[in-house]
């Protein structure tokens, strides 16, 4: 996922059942579905239980994640936030949001569970680009 599209996700994008969010405003306006890890839903569920509730100055607002304010989480307020954890972590490459979409996103077909390849053809399992998903 990339930085944009994370910071224009809705709550409505998320879909708990099924474990996935909908990328209604990414690259070139396609919309898509991508699978959420377990891990990631539990800790998305306790951001929407605990901190987001505590954040809500408008309760109008739609974006899933929000600032200290409660306004939408910018971009560049996530690439700041990706370095400083980087630093943080004392990781000897510069941080970015670029990379880290990069190193995850090899591995997650391998590890998402409730998930299958949108296209049943053979030649899209050979890929080396990380392949689309859709839930079962």
């Amino acid at each position: 996922m990339r930085r944009d599209e994370l910071a224009k996700l809705a709550l409505h994008d998320l879909n708990r059942e099924r474990q996935t969010l909908q990328i209604r405003q990414g690259k070139d306006h396609k919309v898509r579905v991508v699978p959420v890890g377990e891990r990631a839903l539990t800790w998305l569920e306790r951001y929407l239980d605990e901190v987001r509730p505590r954040l809500m100055q408008h309760t109008n607002e739609p974006a899933l994640f929000l600032t200290s304010n409660g306004e939408a989480v910018n971009p560049d307020v996530i690439s700041r936030m990706v370095t400083k954890y980087f630093k943080k972590a004392e990781i000897d490459r510069p941080g970015s949001c670029h990379l880290l979409r990069h190193t995850c996103a090899t591995p997650a077909p391998r590890t998402c569970s409730k998930a299958e390849p949108t296209s049943s053809n053979s030649s899209a399992t050979r890929s080396s680009k990380p392949r689309r998903f859709t839930p079962k």
